[in-house]
């Protein structure tokens, strides 16, 4: 912290426990540390944390502790039940996202139907991974309660959810930044067959 200004630390904090709000704060000065709160401390759960970091509470709508008004950290949660046009969706991430700190989620990308893409981004770096959708592939039965929605959805649980957290973050414009990448109206209605034209 001996780098930062106390504003600088409070945004810093206010982000971190949005990104993970289990985690333990510990100001450091100097690299100067007890080693004891740093080594064999035995508190990381990796599993713990894949399954409930903040991105992930903000997406099922768990309450938390919202971040403070007075810092501007704000988080956006995007979900659509129509999938991203793959050449525009390249056009978007191809533009960047140098304001956003951090998103996270997944994403349907139209004439992708076979695999679910996991979509990481921190600053300028978006990376994407291949994912499974539940349609198809399991027995509805058998979903987990926070998809029962989805079962009676043509699509069933394809869909993009996703959520964004920066400072002073321009809602709107993301929203329709992202609203613009999905297909049409009229490309929707071409179903997944249809859909095997666009250029992946």
């Amino acid at each position: 912290v001996d780098l930062l200004q106390e504003e600088e630390i409070v945004q810093l904090e206010a982000l971190l426990k949005k990104m993970n709000p289990k985690a333990e704060l510990v100001r450091s000065s100097f690299g100067q540390i007890d080693l004891k709160l740093a080594l064999n401390t035995h508190r990381f759960d990796f599993n713990e944390v894949q399954d409930m970091p903040g991105w992930l509470q903000e997406l099922r709508g768990v309450s938390h502790v919202p971040e403070t008004e007075e810092y501007n950290i704000s988080s956006l949660v995007f979900r659509s039940d129509k999938p991203f046009h793959p050449d525009r969706l390249d056009r978007l991430m191809a533009e960047g996202f140098d304001d956003l700190w951090r998103s996270k989620g997944l994403l349907w990308v139209a004439g992708r139907d076979h695999a679910a893409l996991v979509w990481g981004q921190a600053g300028g770096a978006v990376k994407l991974e291949a994912g499974a959708w539940l349609h198809g592939n399991v027995d509805p039965k058998l979903w987990p309660p926070h998809l029962e929605k989805y079962k009676s959805k043509p699509y069933g649980d394809k869909r993009t959810e996703l959520v964004f957290i920066s400072r002073d973050l321009d809602k709107d414009a993301l929203r329709q930044r992202l609203e613009d990448a999905l297909v049409t109206e009229e490309e929707y209605r071409l179903g997944p067959k249809g859909w095997e034209q666009f250029i992946d």
